[in-house]
């Protein structure tokens, strides 16, 4: 069987953090990078959506502290730092997106 091409950011940024062995599960994702519960990203997927807002946020500072503990490690490929980077930029753009604004999140 065909592995479906993720379409939304929260099923990209799912997908890169299990392949790159961060989280193990999406219900792994669900309650340590989005801080929601274990289903979440299931229904998000089951309904067609893409990130809430506050889940949004929540990830994003995940993927700053992922980030940040990347560049640390001399076995990491500059192609993972890039990816993790470019996923962070997408989804402060699609924050921006939904509220309208820049934000600043600390």
């Amino acid at each position: 069987m065909k592995k479906k091409k993720s379409n939304t950011l929260l099923e990209q940024v799912a997908d890169y953090l299990i392949s790159e062995q961060i989280v193990t599960t999406y219900s792994e994702f669900s309650l340590k990078i989005c801080k929601r519960n274990a289903n979440y990203f299931s229904f998000q997927r089951f309904k067609n959506r893409d990130f809430s807002i506050s889940a949004l946020i929540e990830c994003i500072k995940s993927f700053r502290k992922i980030n940040k503990n990347l560049k640390r490690y001399d076995s990491v490929w500059e192609s993972e730092i890039i990816e993790s980077q470019r996923l962070e930029q997408e989804m402060l753009s699609l924050l921006k997106a939904k509220i309208g604004a820049d934000v600043k999140i600390i």
